[in-house]
């Protein structure tokens, strides 16, 4: 869905005009509970990847629902689906709200996000209310030299012990997250100055290395060194819930 949908530029310039949700799926009971009130499986269960495009409310489905763009738009190229996304886009457009930070739920899968989606993580160090962090830093997460390149989370100052580097005078870090997204080095930083913050982003997507990721290599890597991650909630989709129901 990443390479074929979603990083295409007719996508991403018809996506402006929605909310985009990035689902967590297994990591959080009450999405779960979301997720199976708009699409679950043949044997009841909700999977990795779900796609629908609901009402401006949240209440009402627009398109059908299922595991990715074609159940919903129907088999077509990315082009004739962003034609369907602007359309949808026009009949239900409401006036639009200043928009927020799009953090995520916690730093824990914060890190985990962007090493996956193999993004920098930007770390804002403090509460999500604070000024610089819903005005300036909101305000440059979608400005155009910056939109879609991170991943966001706010901490506070004793939730960092996974990141190494981190600064006693840090506000603003921006963090390579290691392979698996269990830590993170910090790579740029800054003490949140609003003149300091576009800076400190610049030089954090100049020093982001992007690693090659071959899945299989990747599952036994980690295997064999230990990598493990705990999900929220159960998992109902790929080998770990086929050998569950062994």
């Amino acid at each position: 869905m990443d390479r074929s949908f979603l990083s295409q530029k007719d996508v991403i310039e018809a996506s402006r005009d929605f909310v985009c949700i990035r689902l967590a799926t297994y990591e959080s009971a009450a999405e779960a509970k979301v997720l199976k009130s708009i699409w679950v499986s043949r044997d009841g269960d909700i999977k990795n990847t779900t796609f629908a495009i609901l009402s401006p409310d949240g209440r009402r489905l627009l398109t059908d629902a299922g595991r990715g763009p074609d159940w919903a738009l129907g088999r077509g190229s990315a082009a004739e689906h962003a034609q369907q996304m602007t359309r949808i886009a026009r009949e239900h457009r409401t006036s639009q709200s200043p928009a927020a930070l799009p953090t995520c739920a916690d730093l824990r899968r914060a890190l985990n996000i962007a090493a996956c989606d193999m993004q920098p993580l930007v770390v804002a160090i403090g509460k999500p209310g604070e000024p610089w962090i819903a005005k300036s830093l909101a305000k440059l997460a979608w400005n155009d030299d910056f939109i879609g390149r991170f991943v966001w989370a706010t901490a506070s100052r004793d939730e960092l012990d996974a990141i190494d580097g981190v600064g006693a005078k840090d506000k603003l870090i921006v963090v390579q997250p290691d392979d698996y997204g269990l830590t993170g080095t910090v790579i740029a930083r800054s003490a949140s100055r609003p003149t300091a913050i576009a800076k400190t982003l610049r030089a954090g997507l100049d020093a982001f290395r992007v690693g090659e990721k071959d899945s299989r290599r990747h599952i036994r890597r980690g295997q064999r060194t230990d990598k493990q991650w705990k999900p929220a909630i159960e998992v109902t989709d790929g080998p770990t819930a086929r050998r569950r129901d062994r």
